[in-house]
């Protein structure tokens, strides 16, 4: 595996950085973003944790989907606490993060109509996620 990783840079760390960035990249839903960006912080890949953290800010302006939304605050909130400690920029984070509360707010009413009974379930689980981060 190692020899296969070295197409994302010719040291351990940067091709770490260089196979999370391609996963960043490919990233489909604001939650698996965070998740990322979550992992490149903890793994202290500052390139990777650059990139990521850009493309969640460009994501989460685009995402108007309630229960991606919801699916991304525990992520952050995680990413927030543990940035703390590392000294991470988490002011750029906090602003993002409450700004995703309010859209996701705004978007429940709507998300949460005509539901059946799997996907209410669904959505309360995020609901009950984000209010716990």
């Amino acid at each position: 595996r190692l020899v296969e990783n070295l197409i994302y840079g010719p040291t351990i760390e940067k091709a770490a950085n260089g196979r999370l960035i391609q996963m960043i990249e490919a990233a489909a839903t604001l939650d698996t973003l965070a998740a990322l960006v979550q992992g490149a912080i903890t793994a202290g890949l500052s390139e990777a944790s650059t990139a990521g953290l850009a493309a969640l800010e460009a994501r989460a302006a685009r995402s108007s989907e309630c229960l991606e939304i919801l699916a991304s605050v525990p992520p952050l909130a995680d990413i927030i606490r543990y940035g703390e400690a590392r000294k991470t920029e988490t002011n750029r984070l906090s602003g993002l993060m409450e700004r995703l509360i309010v859209e996701g707010a705004i978007a429940l009413p709507y998300a949460a109509r005509d539901l059946d009974e799997q996907a209410a379930a669904t959505l309360a689980s995020a609901m009950r996620k984000a209010d716990e981060a």
